[in-house]
């Protein structure tokens, strides 16, 4: 059985929410079990993050994803939770300026990073130019995988100035589309890495 876990403030928003196993159900009778998983208490610590450029402390168990402190902690929603399994894409934040999956690694292990969400890659509150080519291609349907997808283009852009067509397949490898928006995707991301006017 699955309980809902009290452990991560979950936002409604969330399409995955957060579960917990009832730790009466791993327990043989006769053992010791806690009688519920609701008395449950995290060890809290303070964490210092570093995203899009400001310096935010926060109060977390080190275990919990790093995609429920950046969405219910610090309020950015860009970053989206798919398959919650590190196998869509969708949860990409930059860390320390190399694309990272956030719906599984403990915010314990970013303690001190550099971490840029979509929101973060705007310039002067205005899309930057990875957003202005996914915009001028029309590169979304849901739009669902776009900020993960955004986030990916902008790592390769930072690490690769001028990357050929392999590059550019292969640095969004792992990033799941249902809606067939992927020849969007690739004219847009070629367009911003041949820095064209948009």
């Amino acid at each position: 059985p699955l309980r809902r876990k009290q452990h991560y403030p979950c936002s409604d928003g969330d399409i995955l929410m957060c579960y917990e196993y009832d730790l009466q159900s791993r327990h043989p009778k006769g053992s010791t079990a806690p009688a519920s998983s609701d008395t449950f208490q995290p060890a809290m610590t303070q964490i210092t993050l570093h995203i899009n450029g400001s310096t935010q402390a926060v109060e977390s168990d080190p275990s919990t994803p790093l995609i429920y402190v950046l969405r219910n902690e610090a309020h950015l929603t860009g970053v989206k939770l798919g398959c919650g399994l590190e196998q869509c894409g969708s949860c990409t934040v930059l860390v320390n300026g190399e694309p990272q999956l956030s719906c599984v690694a403990p915010v314990g292990q970013f303690d001190g990073a550099e971490i840029v969400t979509v929101e973060g890659l705007t310039e002067s509150g205005k899309p930057g130019p990875v957003q202005r080519a996914f915009i001028a291609e029309a590169a979304a349907q849901c739009g669902y995988c776009t900020p993960g997808l955004i986030v990916a283009v902008e790592a390769l852009r930072r690490r690769t100035p001028t990357p050929d067509a392999p590059q550019v397949r292969a640095a969004l490898t792992g990033h799941l589309c249902r809606c067939g928006s992927q020849a969007a995707v690739l004219r847009a991301a070629e367009r911003v890495l041949r820095k064209e006017d948009y």
